[in-house]
Protein backbone atom coordinates (compact mmCIF):
# COMPACT_ATOMS: atom_id res chain seq x y z
CA UNK A 1 0.00 0.00 0.00
CA UNK A 2 1.49 3.02 -0.82
CA UNK A 3 1.20 6.88 0.76
CA UNK A 4 -1.98 7.83 -0.70
CA UNK A 5 -3.40 4.60 0.21
CA UNK A 6 -2.34 4.91 3.82
CA UNK A 7 -4.00 7.94 4.26
CA UNK A 8 -7.02 7.11 3.19
CA UNK A 9 -7.57 3.85 5.45
CA UNK A 10 -6.13 6.03 8.19
CA UNK A 11 -8.88 8.61 7.43
CA UNK A 12 -11.45 5.82 7.11
CA UNK A 13 -10.79 5.00 10.21
CA UNK A 14 -10.98 8.36 11.72
CA UNK A 15 -14.54 8.63 10.63
CA UNK A 16 -15.54 5.08 12.08
CA UNK A 17 -13.83 5.73 15.08
CA UNK A 18 -15.78 9.55 15.44
CA UNK A 19 -19.10 7.43 14.37
CA UNK A 20 -18.70 4.79 17.12
CA UNK A 21 -17.69 7.73 19.87
CA UNK A 22 -20.96 9.84 19.01
CA UNK A 23 -23.01 6.74 19.31
CA UNK A 24 -21.05 5.84 22.67
CA UNK A 25 -22.03 9.11 24.22
CA UNK A 26 -25.24 9.32 22.84
CA UNK A 27 -26.20 6.01 24.53
CA UNK A 28 -24.73 6.96 27.78
CA UNK A 29 -27.13 10.19 27.91
CA UNK A 30 -29.63 7.66 27.02
CA UNK A 31 -28.75 5.58 29.96
CA UNK A 32 -28.15 2.50 27.82
CA UNK A 33 -25.31 1.19 29.97
CA UNK A 34 -21.85 -0.41 28.46
CA UNK A 35 -22.11 -1.51 24.92
CA UNK A 36 -19.37 -3.83 24.09
CA UNK A 37 -20.12 -3.47 20.36
CA UNK A 38 -19.48 0.37 20.43
CA UNK A 39 -16.20 -0.39 22.09
CA UNK A 40 -15.17 -3.06 19.74
CA UNK A 41 -15.28 -0.42 16.74
CA UNK A 42 -13.62 1.83 18.86
CA UNK A 43 -10.81 -0.93 19.21
CA UNK A 44 -11.09 -1.96 15.92
CA UNK A 45 -10.32 2.08 14.43
CA UNK A 46 -7.41 3.58 17.45
CA UNK A 47 -4.73 4.26 15.04
CA UNK A 48 -2.14 2.90 17.75
CA UNK A 49 -1.21 -0.96 17.72
CA UNK A 50 -0.03 -0.39 21.55
CA UNK A 51 -3.94 -0.42 22.91
CA UNK A 52 -4.76 -2.18 26.20
CA UNK A 53 -7.04 -5.12 25.14
CA UNK A 54 -11.00 -5.43 24.45
CA UNK A 55 -11.27 -7.22 27.43
CA UNK A 56 -9.50 -4.83 29.53
CA UNK A 57 -11.38 -2.58 28.27
CA UNK A 58 -14.80 -3.60 28.99
CA UNK A 59 -13.57 -4.37 32.59
CA UNK A 60 -12.36 -0.65 32.89
CA UNK A 61 -15.43 0.82 31.37
CA UNK A 62 -17.93 -1.02 33.90
CA UNK A 63 -16.44 0.08 36.84
CA UNK A 64 -15.59 3.62 35.57
CA UNK A 65 -19.60 3.41 34.46
CA UNK A 66 -20.73 2.98 38.31
CA UNK A 67 -17.41 4.35 40.55
CA UNK A 68 -18.58 7.71 41.91
CA UNK A 69 -15.37 10.11 42.18
CA UNK A 70 -11.53 10.68 40.08
CA UNK A 71 -10.20 8.47 38.53
CA UNK A 72 -6.08 8.24 38.17
CA UNK A 73 -5.10 6.98 35.24
CA UNK A 74 -1.33 5.98 34.50
CA UNK A 75 -0.71 6.04 31.06
CA UNK A 76 -2.63 7.54 27.90
CA UNK A 77 -4.62 5.96 25.29
CA UNK A 78 -8.15 4.33 24.23
CA UNK A 79 -8.50 3.99 27.66
CA UNK A 80 -8.47 7.74 28.48
CA UNK A 81 -10.90 8.49 25.54
CA UNK A 82 -13.19 5.61 26.93
CA UNK A 83 -12.85 7.03 30.24
CA UNK A 84 -13.74 10.48 29.14
CA UNK A 85 -16.80 9.14 26.91
CA UNK A 86 -18.09 7.44 30.70
CA UNK A 87 -17.55 10.55 32.63
CA UNK A 88 -19.94 13.04 29.98
CA UNK A 89 -22.78 10.82 31.86
CA UNK A 90 -21.17 9.92 35.61
CA UNK A 91 -19.60 13.32 35.76
CA UNK A 92 -15.86 11.73 37.60
CA UNK A 93 -13.02 13.73 36.67
CA UNK A 94 -10.14 11.52 35.13
CA UNK A 95 -6.33 12.60 35.86
CA UNK A 96 -4.36 10.86 33.12
CA UNK A 97 -0.07 11.09 33.57
CA UNK A 98 1.50 11.20 30.48
CA UNK A 99 5.11 10.88 30.04
CA UNK A 100 5.62 10.97 26.72
CA UNK A 101 5.55 14.72 25.07
CA UNK A 102 4.31 14.06 21.61
CA UNK A 103 2.09 10.97 22.74
CA UNK A 104 0.60 13.50 25.45
CA UNK A 105 -0.29 15.91 22.50
CA UNK A 106 -2.16 13.28 20.83
CA UNK A 107 -4.14 12.55 23.46
CA UNK A 108 -5.22 16.05 24.15
CA UNK A 109 -6.33 16.81 20.80
CA UNK A 110 -7.98 13.85 20.28
CA UNK A 111 -10.19 14.73 23.60
CA UNK A 112 -10.80 18.41 22.06
CA UNK A 113 -12.17 16.42 18.98
CA UNK A 114 -14.63 14.66 20.92
CA UNK A 115 -14.99 17.89 23.28
CA UNK A 116 -14.58 15.72 26.66
CA UNK A 117 -14.49 17.95 29.10
CA UNK A 118 -13.83 16.07 31.91
CA UNK A 119 -10.38 14.46 31.21
CA UNK A 120 -6.86 15.96 32.72
CA UNK A 121 -3.92 14.66 30.99
CA UNK A 122 -1.18 16.00 33.28
CA UNK A 123 2.67 15.59 31.73
CA UNK A 124 4.88 14.28 33.63
CA UNK A 125 8.29 13.01 33.00
CA UNK A 126 9.65 9.87 34.72
CA UNK A 127 11.58 10.70 37.75
CA UNK A 128 14.73 8.10 39.08
CA UNK A 129 14.06 6.86 43.14
CA UNK A 130 16.28 4.28 45.01
CA UNK A 131 15.36 0.78 42.55
CA UNK A 132 12.21 2.63 39.55
CA UNK A 133 11.16 5.55 38.33
CA UNK A 134 7.83 6.81 38.50
CA UNK A 135 5.85 10.13 36.95
CA UNK A 136 6.98 13.40 38.72
CA UNK A 137 3.12 14.33 39.21
CA UNK A 138 4.50 16.93 41.69
CA UNK A 139 5.30 19.18 39.42
CA UNK A 140 1.99 19.64 38.00
CA UNK A 141 -1.61 20.53 39.37
CA UNK A 142 -2.58 18.71 43.14
CA UNK A 143 -4.31 15.49 42.78
CA UNK A 144 -7.35 14.56 44.78
CA UNK A 145 -7.81 11.31 46.41
CA UNK A 146 -8.62 8.16 44.16
CA UNK A 147 -10.57 4.96 44.86
CA UNK A 148 -10.16 3.85 41.10
CA UNK A 149 -7.23 3.25 39.27
CA UNK A 150 -6.34 2.35 35.81
CA UNK A 151 -2.56 1.23 35.26
CA UNK A 152 -0.95 0.48 32.15
CA UNK A 153 1.77 2.96 32.49
CA UNK A 154 4.73 3.69 32.29
CA UNK A 155 6.01 1.45 30.01
CA UNK A 156 7.28 -2.10 30.44
CA UNK A 157 10.79 -1.36 29.65
CA UNK A 158 11.02 1.45 32.00
CA UNK A 159 13.49 1.10 35.16
CA UNK A 160 11.08 -0.97 37.64
CA UNK A 161 7.96 -0.83 35.84
CA UNK A 162 4.94 0.08 37.15
CA UNK A 163 5.96 -0.75 41.22
CA UNK A 164 6.24 2.92 41.71
CA UNK A 165 2.16 3.31 41.59
CA UNK A 166 2.39 1.90 45.60
CA UNK A 167 5.36 3.56 46.92
CA UNK A 168 4.56 7.52 44.70
CA UNK A 169 0.93 7.47 44.97
CA UNK A 170 -0.60 5.57 48.32
CA UNK A 171 -1.60 8.63 50.31
CA UNK A 172 -3.65 9.53 47.27
CA UNK A 173 -5.60 5.81 47.07
CA UNK A 174 -8.48 5.19 49.40
CA UNK A 175 -8.63 2.37 51.63
CA UNK A 176 -10.59 -0.59 48.70
CA UNK A 177 -8.99 1.82 46.12
CA UNK A 178 -9.82 -0.42 42.71
CA UNK A 179 -6.50 -0.86 40.71
CA UNK A 180 -6.71 -2.58 37.08
CA UNK A 181 -2.68 -2.83 36.32
CA UNK A 182 -2.48 -4.65 32.29
CA UNK A 183 0.05 -6.93 31.29
CA UNK A 184 0.02 -9.37 34.41
CA UNK A 185 0.93 -12.10 32.25
CA UNK A 186 4.59 -10.31 31.96
CA UNK A 187 7.39 -11.33 34.37
CA UNK A 188 7.77 -7.82 35.85
CA UNK A 189 4.23 -7.20 36.54
CA UNK A 190 4.17 -10.60 38.54
CA UNK A 191 7.26 -9.60 40.22
CA UNK A 192 5.37 -6.09 41.26
CA UNK A 193 1.99 -8.00 42.30
CA UNK A 194 3.95 -10.32 44.50
CA UNK A 195 5.97 -7.21 45.89
CA UNK A 196 2.67 -4.81 46.64
CA UNK A 197 1.33 -8.16 48.16
CA UNK A 198 4.27 -8.00 50.63
CA UNK A 199 4.61 -4.06 50.76
CA UNK A 200 0.85 -2.83 51.20
CA UNK A 201 -1.26 -6.33 51.69
CA UNK A 202 -3.11 -5.92 48.26
CA UNK A 203 -5.32 -8.91 47.38
CA UNK A 204 -5.50 -9.25 43.54
CA UNK A 205 -7.54 -11.34 40.97
CA UNK A 206 -5.64 -12.42 37.68
CA UNK A 207 -8.38 -12.07 35.16
CA UNK A 208 -7.43 -14.50 32.01
CA UNK A 209 -7.44 -13.39 28.05
CA UNK A 210 -5.60 -12.10 25.45
CA UNK A 211 -3.28 -10.37 27.39
CA UNK A 212 -4.14 -11.52 31.34
CA UNK A 213 -4.19 -8.10 33.63
CA UNK A 214 -5.31 -7.86 37.59
CA UNK A 215 -8.11 -6.53 39.90
CA UNK A 216 -6.80 -5.25 42.53
CA UNK A 217 -7.97 -3.89 45.96
CA UNK A 218 -6.53 -2.11 48.27
CA UNK A 219 -6.64 -2.56 51.88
Amino acid sequence: MGPLGRRLKQLQQYIRFSQAAREWISSQKSDKGIRPDLLSRLCLNWRNSWSATEEFLLEMAKIAAIHRGPILECGTGLSTLVLGFISESTGNPIYSLEQDPSWFERVRKDLLHHHLRRNRVILAKLKKFTDYEWYDWTQGPPLPRFAFVVCDGPPGISWGGRYGLLPQMRDRLMPGCIILLDDAGREGEREILGRWKREYGITYELIAGSNPFAKIILP
